[in-house]
Protein backbone atom coordinates (compact mmCIF):
# COMPACT_ATOMS: atom_id res chain seq x y z
CA UNK A 1 0.00 0.00 0.00
CA UNK A 2 1.19 3.49 -0.92
CA UNK A 3 1.37 6.44 2.03
CA UNK A 4 0.10 9.62 0.99
CA UNK A 5 2.73 12.37 1.65
CA UNK A 6 1.87 15.44 2.78
CA UNK A 7 3.22 18.25 1.42
CA UNK A 8 3.04 22.07 2.92
CA UNK A 9 2.53 23.53 6.35
CA UNK A 10 0.06 23.00 9.02
CA UNK A 11 -1.73 26.05 10.23
CA UNK A 12 0.32 25.82 13.85
CA UNK A 13 3.09 25.94 11.85
CA UNK A 14 2.59 28.69 9.55
CA UNK A 15 1.00 30.83 12.73
CA UNK A 16 4.11 29.80 15.04
CA UNK A 17 6.15 30.89 12.02
CA UNK A 18 4.40 34.12 11.52
CA UNK A 19 4.94 35.04 15.73
CA UNK A 20 8.75 34.42 15.40
CA UNK A 21 8.31 36.97 12.19
CA UNK A 22 6.61 39.76 13.98
CA UNK A 23 9.01 39.07 17.42
CA UNK A 24 12.06 39.49 15.35
CA UNK A 25 10.78 42.50 13.49
CA UNK A 26 9.72 44.77 16.27
CA UNK A 27 13.03 43.36 17.67
CA UNK A 28 14.88 45.28 14.97
CA UNK A 29 12.46 48.18 15.09
CA UNK A 30 13.03 48.90 18.64
CA UNK A 31 16.90 48.94 18.09
CA UNK A 32 16.08 51.49 15.19
CA UNK A 33 13.86 53.78 17.48
CA UNK A 34 16.90 53.78 20.20
CA UNK A 35 19.41 53.78 17.84
CA UNK A 36 17.83 57.60 16.15
CA UNK A 37 17.26 58.68 19.76
CA UNK A 38 21.02 58.19 20.69
CA UNK A 39 21.88 59.90 17.49
CA UNK A 40 19.55 63.04 18.04
CA UNK A 41 21.36 63.17 21.90
CA UNK A 42 24.83 62.88 20.34
CA UNK A 43 24.11 65.62 17.67
CA UNK A 44 22.82 68.26 20.28
CA UNK A 45 25.91 67.52 22.38
CA UNK A 46 28.32 67.76 19.72
CA UNK A 47 26.23 71.31 18.92
CA UNK A 48 26.34 72.45 22.11
CA UNK A 49 30.20 71.35 23.24
CA UNK A 50 31.06 73.67 19.50
CA UNK A 51 28.84 76.77 21.12
CA UNK A 52 30.62 75.95 24.65
CA UNK A 53 33.86 76.04 22.67
CA UNK A 54 33.14 79.36 20.54
CA UNK A 55 31.89 80.95 23.71
CA UNK A 56 34.79 80.19 26.05
CA UNK A 57 37.28 80.83 23.03
CA UNK A 58 35.82 84.56 22.14
CA UNK A 59 36.58 85.31 26.62
CA UNK A 60 39.89 83.73 26.27
CA UNK A 61 40.65 86.26 23.28
CA UNK A 62 38.69 89.05 25.08
CA UNK A 63 41.23 88.28 28.50
CA UNK A 64 44.09 87.94 26.48
CA UNK A 65 43.69 91.50 24.83
CA UNK A 66 44.07 93.07 28.33
CA UNK A 67 46.24 91.03 29.76
CA UNK A 68 48.09 91.64 31.54
CA UNK A 69 44.97 92.48 34.32
CA UNK A 70 46.77 94.57 37.20
CA UNK A 71 45.81 93.41 40.55
CA UNK A 72 44.42 97.19 42.33
CA UNK A 73 42.70 98.44 39.06
CA UNK A 74 39.65 95.71 38.54
CA UNK A 75 37.14 93.73 40.42
CA UNK A 76 35.68 90.72 38.92
CA UNK A 77 31.88 89.50 39.66
CA UNK A 78 29.85 86.49 38.36
CA UNK A 79 28.80 88.97 35.47
CA UNK A 80 32.59 89.67 34.19
CA UNK A 81 35.59 91.41 34.73
CA UNK A 82 35.75 95.09 34.94
CA UNK A 83 38.60 97.98 35.17
CA UNK A 84 37.76 100.33 37.87
CA UNK A 85 37.96 103.53 37.34
CA UNK A 86 41.53 103.79 38.55
CA UNK A 87 42.97 101.99 36.00
CA UNK A 88 45.50 102.84 33.58
CA UNK A 89 43.67 101.39 30.88
CA UNK A 90 40.01 101.07 30.09
CA UNK A 91 38.61 97.26 29.90
CA UNK A 92 35.51 94.83 30.58
CA UNK A 93 35.05 91.27 29.58
CA UNK A 94 31.48 90.61 30.13
CA UNK A 95 29.90 87.06 30.22
CA UNK A 96 27.73 85.75 27.35
CA UNK A 97 23.94 85.66 27.99
CA UNK A 98 23.05 82.64 30.04
CA UNK A 99 26.48 82.40 30.91
CA UNK A 100 28.83 83.19 34.82
CA UNK A 101 32.18 83.51 35.76
CA UNK A 102 33.53 82.13 38.83
CA UNK A 103 37.19 82.89 40.01
CA UNK A 104 39.70 80.82 41.26
CA UNK A 105 41.03 82.44 44.79
CA UNK A 106 43.76 80.63 46.43
CA UNK A 107 42.54 77.09 45.78
CA UNK A 108 38.75 77.96 46.32
CA UNK A 109 35.91 79.09 43.94
CA UNK A 110 34.54 82.52 44.65
CA UNK A 111 31.90 84.45 42.69
CA UNK A 112 33.61 87.60 43.23
CA UNK A 113 37.08 89.11 43.39
CA UNK A 114 38.39 91.07 45.22
CA UNK A 115 37.30 89.03 48.46
CA UNK A 116 36.80 91.96 50.83
CA UNK A 117 36.19 95.63 50.59
CA UNK A 118 38.96 97.89 52.23
CA UNK A 119 38.01 101.29 53.10
CA UNK A 120 42.14 102.38 53.65
CA UNK A 121 43.10 101.03 50.53
CA UNK A 122 42.96 103.70 47.59
CA UNK A 123 41.01 101.62 44.88
CA UNK A 124 38.42 100.73 47.67
CA UNK A 125 39.27 96.83 47.66
CA UNK A 126 41.45 94.55 49.69
CA UNK A 127 43.88 92.77 46.77
CA UNK A 128 45.68 90.01 49.08
CA UNK A 129 44.59 87.05 47.71
CA UNK A 130 45.88 86.11 44.52
CA UNK A 131 43.71 85.77 41.44
CA UNK A 132 44.35 82.38 39.43
CA UNK A 133 41.68 81.25 37.24
CA UNK A 134 38.20 81.87 35.38
CA UNK A 135 35.99 79.39 35.08
CA UNK A 136 32.85 79.65 32.75
CA UNK A 137 29.64 78.11 33.28
CA UNK A 138 26.90 77.67 31.63
CA UNK A 139 23.17 78.18 31.79
CA UNK A 140 22.54 75.11 33.83
CA UNK A 141 25.64 75.99 36.19
CA UNK A 142 27.83 73.50 34.73
CA UNK A 143 31.02 73.91 33.93
CA UNK A 144 32.19 74.67 30.70
CA UNK A 145 35.89 75.83 30.50
CA UNK A 146 38.72 77.37 32.87
CA UNK A 147 41.00 79.98 31.83
CA UNK A 148 44.53 80.79 33.62
CA UNK A 149 44.45 84.72 34.11
CA UNK A 150 47.93 86.60 34.50
CA UNK A 151 47.42 88.98 37.03
CA UNK A 152 50.11 91.14 37.87
CA UNK A 153 50.17 91.28 41.75
CA UNK A 154 52.56 94.16 43.75
CA UNK A 155 54.60 92.79 45.68
CA UNK A 156 54.81 92.17 49.21
CA UNK A 157 58.54 93.08 49.69
CA UNK A 158 61.35 93.99 48.13
CA UNK A 159 64.51 91.25 47.11
CA UNK A 160 68.02 92.24 49.10
CA UNK A 161 70.23 90.81 47.24
CA UNK A 162 73.50 91.44 49.84
CA UNK A 163 71.27 89.66 52.96
CA UNK A 164 69.72 87.05 50.44
CA UNK A 165 66.12 87.68 51.94
CA UNK A 166 62.65 89.20 51.23
CA UNK A 167 62.38 92.65 53.18
CA UNK A 168 59.16 93.82 54.00
CA UNK A 169 58.74 97.71 53.82
CA UNK A 170 57.96 97.60 57.21
CA UNK A 171 61.41 96.37 58.34
CA UNK A 172 61.00 92.82 58.85
CA UNK A 173 62.01 89.77 56.91
CA UNK A 174 59.92 87.69 55.25
CA UNK A 175 61.97 84.83 54.48
CA UNK A 176 65.80 83.84 53.65
CA UNK A 177 66.49 81.96 50.52
CA UNK A 178 69.83 80.59 52.03
CA UNK A 179 69.90 78.18 54.75
CA UNK A 180 72.08 79.04 58.02
CA UNK A 181 75.95 77.82 57.41
CA UNK A 182 75.37 77.83 53.81
CA UNK A 183 77.96 80.12 51.93
CA UNK A 184 77.62 82.99 49.78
Amino acid sequence: MRTVREEGFTLTEAVIALLVISLSLAAVLQLTRLSTADQKRTVSQVVQAKAHREVLGKIEGDIRAIEPLYSDQFSAMPQGLKCLSTAAKPCEVLAPGGYQFRYVVAGQETSHWPLTLNGDNSAGYATQDRLNALIVLDKQGKVVGAIELKVDQPADCQFDMISRACRRPDGGEAQSSQSEGEGP
